[in-house]
């Protein structure tokens, strides 16, 4: 799976946009994913061109002031789409789990185009009577199932896998009641690369 990051420029105001870039420098200063001298250098900039924006906004009227806005517009988007290149280009690394992919651009503050995100899961998750205990349920007609769940419901690290299963369905023990968890399913189908499904998020009773 490869990611595609959307930003929508060409849809987005001057003041959503100095919003928007005043948001992704709050998600990636000091980012573990982002530490990388040109990325950080990028984030530098990306600063600059939102705090430039914003200034020529507000500065007081004169018959330069709509010229200036343009500019800084220019720069800062151009400023946002190099920046949203080296995230994907992080996201996109060959040895990089699917999830991870999305945690990545998540982290950033960004969007995923749509199509590269599982719209509708074809697994399920509920309750079981005993404590701690998760059923989880999928399509069938597949050669195998793959399992995962994490407590992180935010960058969705440290996944815990379960045996594999040539049934759709498998259940997941000592959890602790209480606390909520993020699942995932993945189908193995012979000759095709399947994308991770998830996550489901379920608190275990």
């Amino acid at each position: 799976m490869r990611i595609k990051i959307v930003l929508r420029l060409d849809r987005t105001s001057n003041l959503k946009i100095v919003e928007n870039g005043n948001h992704y420098v709050t998600c990636m200063t000091d980012n573990p994913y982002f530490l990388a001298a040109d990325m950080v250098s990028q984030v530098s900039k990306t600063d600059v061109a939102t705090t430039n924006l914003f200034n020529a906004i507000n500065a007081p009227y004169s018959e330069m002031k709509q010229d200036n806005i343009i500019l800084a517009r220019k720069k800062l988007d151009s400023t946002l789409n190099s920046l949203a290149l080296k995230v994907a280009i992080i996201a996109n690394e060959a040895d990089i789990d699917d999830l991870q992919r999305i945690a990545i651009v998540k982290s950033a503050g960004m969007k995923i185009k749509k199509q590269y995100i599982p719209n509708k899961q074809t697994f399920k998750a509920k309750n079981n009577k005993a404590s701690g205990s998760v059923h989880l349920t999928a399509k069938g007609c597949v050669n195998s199932h793959e399992w995962r769940y994490t407590r992180d419901l935010v960058h969705f690290t440290n996944l815990i896998t379960v045996d594999t299963t040539t049934k759709a369905k498998t259940d997941i023990n000592g959890l602790v009641p209480g606390v909520k968890y993020a699942f995932f399913h993945r189908a193995v189908i012979a000759g095709e690369v399947t994308a991770w499904e998830g996550p489901i998020f379920l608190m275990a009773t």
